[in-house]
């Protein structure tokens, strides 16, 4: 049995993969303007600049931006998180916009799950540029790893479902939503 990646393992390989498709982590000093960006284009509720710096500074992947023209046009945020997490969305208290640091699953270990943090774009590239890369991700290095996400409007609910494979985690109409492993997704159908 092979052992599974360790969260700095996964993160290291996603900013690799990142790169080719024109996405580097994003810089402190960007961080206010890739909260205004994500607050204009998916609504008020976004996390705030501190929330993002407090991540990005234990998981250099959470927040990555594709530039064109000496600016940020796109915006993909992904987490990687431990068991206590998941527990926590199926009782209804994980906040994605205040998040508590201490459930991204650690450095040393094998994450429990991924979670989708945000995707924004303001140009056809940068969204296509999203697309591309996030399906090298899903058929390689996550493959085997679960992806939660939530959907906050009807547009992003609708990407989820229909682009990313996701449903439902807890119920039928359930914000969090959930795209199993490759392997699970193949048994089932």
């Amino acid at each position: 049995m092979t052992a599974k990646p360790t969260t700095s393992e996964i993160l290291k390989s996603t900013v690799e993969v990142m790169a080719k498709y024109g996405w580097a982590p994003v810089r402190e000093d960007e961080c206010v303007l890739v909260r205004e960006m994500a607050a204009e284009l998916i609504g008020p509720d976004v996390a705030s600049a501190e929330t993002l710096l407090a991540v990005r500074r234990l998981q250099a992947a959470s927040c990555l931006g594709f530039h064109e023209n000496g600016r940020i046009t796109g915006v993909l945020g992904y987490l990687f998180l431990g068991r206590s997490a998941l527990d926590d969305m199926m009782a209804g208290r994980f906040d994605a916009l205040k998040l508590d640091v201490g459930r991204l699953s650690a450095a040393d270990e094998p994450p429990a799950l991924g979670y989708t943090w945000g995707i924004a774009a303001v140009s056809k590239n940068a969204s296509a540029a999203a697309y591309a890369a996030a399906a090298e991700l899903r058929a390689d290095l996550w493959r085997d790893l679960p992806f939660v996400t939530r959907a906050v409007t009807p547009v992003g609910r609708h990407i989820a479902i229909t682009r990313g494979q996701y449903t439902p985690l807890r119920f039928p109409d359930d914000e969090f939503m959930i795209r199993r492993p490759a392997a699970v997704q193949e048994i089932a159908a």
